[in-house]
């Protein structure tokens, strides 16, 4: 079992790159450990993971892994199995004595075995382990493009220029917006059908933050109450109080 612990992060973009050129595990041994939340990601992980180990791959979800599940994967000899890649999802929810004897039994097998985590990595994992960063806003546009590249999907300028834009504002719309268009892979994307896909409100946080700068107070809460999503409000009301922090503080000497 390794002793030395080590924590590594990712930007989004980082982690698109090192998928795309087969690169995400080479600093890691049989046993990896991924804090990896975003479902779009997830299933880049999955299908270049599978490319990156060059065989066939066995995908497990962690609610009902025990011992048992273990012996089964591990001590029990099966020549076409043991060629096989174990990803696990959910690693979070595995108790912790079976995580121990899971990492303990791994660690002394030739099986790759990448556990995906929602949260928690580095308090559950006693090895070395990466964690994929949620991207601040202002590299949205750029992650977007490499997924589309990765997958291949094609959008047209203008209609890639309209993505952009609202996802300077809004960055959470990347993730609806890919998997909207997913299925479209291969075939060129007009703004016609981008259009259709966008929200038809979307909110500026540089637009908010120079009301609050120009104490428009008034506009600013009426844009406000146009967000109909309690996650949208908390973001954009987070970034509005970090703003503003950064305005009210005194300047480091």
């Amino acid at each position: 079992m390794p002793s030395n612990k080590k924590f590594n992060s990712l930007s989004v973009s980082e982690f698109i790159t090192q998928c795309r050129d087969k690169k995400l595990l080479d600093n890691f041994e049989k046993v990896v450990a991924i804090e990896l939340n975003e479902p779009v990601l997830q299933q880049v992980l999955k299908k270049h993971l599978a490319s990156e180990i060059g065989g066939d791959l066995s995908v497990n979800f962690c609610a009902n892994i025990d011992r048992e599940w273990i012996d089964s994967k591990y001590l029990n000899f099966d020549l076409f199995s043991q060629q096989e890649a174990i990803l696990l999802y959910d690693c979070e929810k595995i108790k912790s004595d079976d995580y121990k004897y899971l990492i303990s039994v791994a660690s002394e097998s030739d099986r790759q075995l990448v556990l995906l985590f929602n949260k928690d990595v580095q308090k559950k994992h006693p090895g070395p382990c990466l964690k994929i960063k949620k991207s601040p806003f202002w590299e949205a546009a750029n992650d977007f493009k490499l997924l589309l590249e990765l997958q291949d999907i094609k959008l047209s300028g203008p209609a890639f220029k309209k993505v952009s834009a609202i996802l300077e504002s809004d960055h959470d719309q990347l993730y609806n917006i890919l998997n909207s268009i997913q299925s479209l892979s291969g075939k060129e994307i007009n703004e016609s059908i981008i259009d259709k896909l966008l929200p038809t409100v979307s909110l500026n946080q540089f637009e908010l933050v120079d009301h609050l700068n120009k104490k428009n107070i008034k506009v600013f809460f009426k844009r406000l109450a146009c967000i109909n999503s309690y996650d949208e409000l908390y973001r954009i009301v987070n970034f509005s109080i970090s703003h503003l922090i950064k305005i009210s503080s005194p300047p480091k000497e």
